[in-house]
């Protein structure tokens, strides 16, 4: 018995010093100011683009025994992979992105608002479509005076320099997968309702698919399944 709590004491000594001097990123109040201390990550390097990315993000240090499920921008070149078409990265958390034109070193922030970013497509080719692609949470939706990642997230996209930012999911949807098809030129994004009224997206409420034109972005999207016909598969098990 002693021997068991003596193992379980090192493994909770090892766990806390391994987190001290690691960083989370803050929650953002809508109320009032961060209380956390601004990191910036190393630049993103785009094949084909003549601005660099630079993410930023209000971190604090960890909590004791606080699971860390967050990247910091200071180690993001953790989980670059690119290849040919649209890199995806998710699962991440950044308050703000700069870009910066490698020759002039003209400099411009994606955001001018409180926001999180968490979902980030961006487009590596010899002739890259001129857009990046955001997954924005920018609206407390649940009420709790806080913007994070149980907020809605909203598909944006924006030019190569990081203006026009605009919305391409409605708001009031919450993005919970994003596909591309390189092949034709399609991007499949879905999305949840709140449904039920209750301030969350969970798998309580309703979902749909939308396609989008890689080609024409601006342009309206289609629903993957039409509403006739979802109606109809629907009918059959009432």
């Amino acid at each position: 018995m002693l021997r068991l709590a003596w193992i379980l004491g090192l493994v909770l000594s090892l766990h806390f010093l391994a987190g001290c001097g690691s960083y989370v990123t803050d929650d953002l109040r809508t109320d009032k100011p961060s209380t956390g201390k601004p990191a910036w990550g190393m630049p993103i390097l785009i094949d084909g683009s003549d601005y660099l990315l630079v993410p930023f993000a209000m971190e604090r240090p960890r909590d004791f025994m606080e699971f860390d499920h967050y990247y910091s921008p200071r180690s993001n070149s953790g989980f670059w992979a690119y290849k040919e078409g649209y890199s995806k990265f998710h699962s991440f958390v950044w308050h703000n992105v700069a870009f910066r034109h490698r020759e002039s070193n003209e400099t411009r922030l994606l955001l001018d608002r409180k926001a999180m970013i968490s979902r980030m497509l961006i487009y590596q080719n010899k002739k890259p479509i001129p857009y990046h692609l955001f997954g924005i949470h920018d609206v407390d939706t649940n009420g709790d005076r806080f913007i994070n990642e149980h907020d809605a997230e909203r598909l944006y996209y924006c030019n190569l320099d990081g203006t026009g930012l605009s919305a391409l999911t409605p708001a009031g949807t919450d993005v919970s997968a994003v596909r591309v098809d390189h092949a034709h030129g399609k991007i499949f994004v879905a999305v949840a309702y709140d449904s039920n009224l209750d301030r969350r997206y969970d798998r309580t409420d309703r979902s749909e698919t939308f396609e989008f034109n890689v080609h024409a972005i601006d342009q309206p999207a289609m629903k993957v399944v039409s509403t006739t016909i979802q109606e109809k598969a629907e009918a059959i098990y009432r």
